[in-house]
C-alpha cells in the first residue's frame, strides 16, 4: 500500500483522490465500524491481492459488502495483483485488474514500472470514477 501511495502523489495534489486504508484508525476507535464505515463512504475500492488477501477470512467478508455495493452501481472495484496468487479462481477475477495483464507486481522485472503502469491506468479512469 505504501509504495503504490506514493504512484498516486500526483492525483492526491490535484485533489482527484483521497486514500484510506485500515493503518490509519485511530486508537480507542472501533476498528471493525471504522472499516465498513470507510468502505460504504469510498467510491473507487482497491483489492490489493495476494495469496494472504486471497486466504484472509476478514478480506472476504470486507471483498463481499464492497461487491454488493457495487451491485447496486455505487462503487467501482478495481484488483491490483501485488504477488503470484490463484486470483483467476476468485470472485473479483471477472474485474479487469492491474496492472496490465495481470502480471503480479513482484513479477515485473522493476517493481516501480508496475506501480507506474498502474498508476497511468488509474489516472486515466479516475475523470470517471469521481
Amino acid at each position: 500500500m505504501e509504495e503504490l501511495n506514493k504512484y498516486f502523489k500526483h492525483l492526491k495534489r490535484s485533489n482527484k483522490i483521497e486514500s484510506w486504508y485500515d493503518a490509519e484508525i485511530l486508537p480507542g476507535k472501533e476498528w471493525e465500524k471504522e472499516i465498513f464505515d470507510s468502505l460504504d463512504a469510498c467510491n473507487v475500492i482497491f483489492l490489493l491481492i495476494s495469496q494472504d488477501f486471497i486466504n484472509s477470512d476478514y478480506c472476504h467478508k470486507e471483498m463481499k459488502a464492497a461487491f454488493e455495493r457495487k451491485k447496486r452501481g455505487e462503487v467501482e472495484i478495481i484488483p491490483i495483483i501485488l504477488r503470484p496468487s490463484d486470483w483467476e479462481k476468485q470472485e473479483f477475477a471477472v474485474l479487469q485488474v492491474l496492472p496490465e495483464g495481470g502480471i503480479p507486481v513482484t513479477k515485473w522485472n522493476l517493481a516501480d514500472d508496475a506501480y507506474l503502469n498502474i498508476s497511468l491506468r488509474c489516472a486515466e479512469s479516475v475523470k470517471y470514477l469521481i
